[in-house]
């Protein structure tokens, strides 16, 4: 029986209002499990609620060094160890080997601030955080850092 899921499998579980604008064009199957997929799906539901999506954005969902073809050629980008994800423009790098490693809420904070960066045009990563934190209820963004919010 083959566990791993799929480009189909992980597109199909977007929402399908949100589903144009976020345009996987790559996937490790190997490295993808159904927790990161859900971090993944939630991640774009609590985005695409308070935003007016406008623009595509590429989703290469693999570890680094990242490698994607463009048809005239490819591109190939390795990513400091210190880094998780990154948004180049539209396209989003997702290190799914890295957020695997990280509490769910955390993946999903990561995820939505790439998102943050590439569909709304957000660099200051101090701002991008601050976003994610009043898009996210699940995560809190103090003195710098993220933290779980006391119930």
């Amino acid at each position: 029986m083959n566990n791993l899921l799929s480009i189909a499998d992980i597109k199909a579980g977007i929402p399908a209002e949100f589903r144009s604008f976020f345009q996987i064009v790559k996937l490790n199957p190997d490295l993808i499990t159904l927790q990161l997929a859900e971090s993944f799906w939630h991640s774009i539901a609590l985005f695409g609620r308070v935003s007016r999506l406008s623009k595509p954005c590429k989703i290469i969902l693999d570890t680094s060094p990242f490698c994607i073809d463009l048809g005239v050629g490819k591109l190939s980008f390795l990513a400091e160890e210190k880094t998780y994800h990154i948004a180049i423009e539209n396209i989003v790098f997702l290190d799914i080997k890295k957020a695997a490693m990280l509490p769910q809420n955390f993946q999903i904070a990561t995820f939505l601030e790439e998102f943050v960066h590439a569909l709304m045009d957000v660099e200051d990563e101090d701002l991008t955080s601050k976003i994610v934190a009043a898009i996210y209820p699940g995560i809190k963004y103090v003195d710098g850092k993220y933290t779980w919010p006391l119930l």
